[in-house]
């Protein structure tokens, strides 16, 4: 039989290379190996969506449209996962409540399970915390210290590791490679709000797969 399979939707071409990696990687080590071997999440579908206003325009029409086809094609749970740095002054929980509660006439938490996800700032805030060790010898000399709280300052991740890393950054470059190589230890390590709501939201979504119980987080 095989596993329930995951549809993560993401908005970037960097990020379409980097999250199915990050999830996998994340997945496995809040369930420990073994757990892991005996109840793999299929993560075959990664699709590139756009940013936040695209999904939301014209009364949610491309969000419901993809939700669609991911529940044709038998989506087990989609996995929404966006930056932050568009939604201004917006709430991100409350951005994410929207997108669930348009969601559901697609059949989110009743013919599949959904979580939507938003970075602060960016996917590469994330990786922030781990830094030095992600640069390497590819540090700049200039390399001061890290960061305290990477999702409220830098506002542009990118740009901070364009300006940190020897060679500068390129996110089809250099995103996937960082979320293969980055210590999830030290991540989680750091606090960071969105990205212990990433965990829980793969580890509700691996819960529902495999109970055939469906979720759509966050909710209202």
């Amino acid at each position: 039989m095989f596993p329930p399979e995951l549809f993560i939707f993401v908005e970037g071409e960097a990020d379409k290379i980097a999250l199915p990696r990050l999830c996998r990687r994340a997945l496995k080590h809040l369930l420990g190996s073994a757990e892991w071997s005996r109840q793999p999440l299929g993560m075959r579908e990664c699709w590139k969506v756009g940013h936040v206003g695209n999904l939301v325009a014209n009364g949610y029409e491309k969000w419901r449209r993809y939700l669609g086809m991911a529940a044709h094609r038998q989506a087990s749970a989609v996995l929404l996962i966006l930056d932050g740095d568009r939604l201004g002054q917006e709430c991100p929980v409350a951005a994410a409540r929207r997108l669930v509660a348009a969601a559901g006439e697609s059949g989110a938490g009743s013919k599949f399970s959904l979580a939507v996800v938003f970075a602060m700032q960016e996917i590469e805030s994330w990786f922030i915390p781990d830094a030095k060790n992600l640069l390497g010898r590819d540090a700049k000399a200039t390399l001061g210290e890290i960061p305290g709280d990477p999702e409220k300052s830098p506002r542009d991740a990118k740009g901070w590791f364009k300006a940190n890393r020897v060679g500068g950054y390129g996110p089809t470059a250099n995103c996937g490679d960082f979320a293969e190589r980055v210590d999830l230890r030290t991540v989680k390590g750091a606090g960071l709000r969105s990205f212990q709501r990433f965990e829980n939201a793969l580890i509700q979504i691996h819960t529902a797969a495999y109970t055939g119980k469906h979720s759509a987080t966050p909710s209202g």
